[in-house]
C-alpha cells in the first residue's frame, strides 16, 4: 500500500521540538521524506520537570520542562507525552519510565487512528 493512504505511527526519543529546533535533525529529516508518501505521526516523549525557576540556571532543563504536549512541525503532528526521569540517578529505570509514559499516547494513536506500521527509532 502506498501513497497517503498508508499510516505511520512514528516513536522516537530523538526529535526536534519548539523549545531545541536542532535536535534530531536526521529524523525530522527522515519523517519528513516518509510524509511525502504516507500519514505520519510522531510520538517523541520528554522527560517530566517542574517548571520552576530554579531549573533557568540549568538551561537544559529548563528547556525540556517548557516541551509542549503537542505540537505541529513543518506539517507532522507531534506528541511528547511526558516520562518520570531523574538526572544521574534514574538511569537504572529508564526504560521502564520510558515505556510507561508513551503507552497511554500509544493506545490512543493505535485506537483512534489504526497505522499500517509502527516505527520505532
Amino acid at each position: 500500500m502506498t501513497g497517503k493512504g498508508f499510516s505511520v505511527l512514528a516513536i522516537t526519543s530523538l526529535f526536534r521540538t519548539a523549545c531545541e529546533p536542532q535536535y534530531g535533525m536526521f529524523n525530522k529529516q527522515q519523517f519528513m521524506a516518509l510524509a511525502a508518501r504516507a500519514r505520519v505521526r510522531v510520538i517523541s516523549p520528554a522527560p517530566w520537570l517542574p517548571h520552576l525557576p530554579l531549573l533557568r540556571n540549568w538551561k537544559r532543563w529548563h528547556n525540556l520542562a517548557a516541551i509542549p504536549r503537542h505540537e505541529i512541525i513543518e506539517g507532522l503532528e507531534v506528541s511528547h507525552p511526558r516520562y518520570a526521569m531523574l538526572p544521574k540517578i534514574g538511569r537504572k529505570f529508564g526504560a521502564h519510565s520510558f515505556a510507561a509514559g508513551i503507552r497511554p499516547t500509544v493506545r490512543r494513536l493505535v485506537h483512534a487512528e489504526r497505522p499500517d506500521c509502527v516505527l520505532g527509532t
